[in-house]
């Protein structure tokens, strides 16, 4: 499983944290730039092979693009992205 994780609360940003999930671990973790427009970002994560997006305030537009793209989301979410992560893992991610 890949966990993806904005690096920032707001509805831009330019880099997302890829986590390599194995069981319930993490087992490598890669930072990447985002590509500039929802639907090149949507189609980035769906070519990553992204199962899930972690992220903060997100367009409306982004949100449609992932879905479309088949890209799980759970938004408005805020901390810091190995705590979310980690939080997600173990049930205890309030959303």
């Amino acid at each position: 499983m890949i966990i993806a994780v904005t690096t920032s609360t707001g509805p831009e940003f330019d880099r997302i944290l890829c986590f390599k999930i194995e069981g319930s671990r993490i087992r490598e973790r890669e930072e990447v730039r985002c590509f500039a427009g929802a639907g090149r970002f949507a189609a980035q994560l769906t070519g990553l092979e992204v199962d899930l997006l972690l992220a903060g305030r997100v367009h409306r537009e982004l949100e449609s693009e992932l879905e479309q793209a088949g890209v799980p989301l759970i938004r408005d979410l805020d901390g810091p992205p190995d705590a979310l992560v980690a939080a997600y893992l173990n049930g205890t991610l309030p959303f």
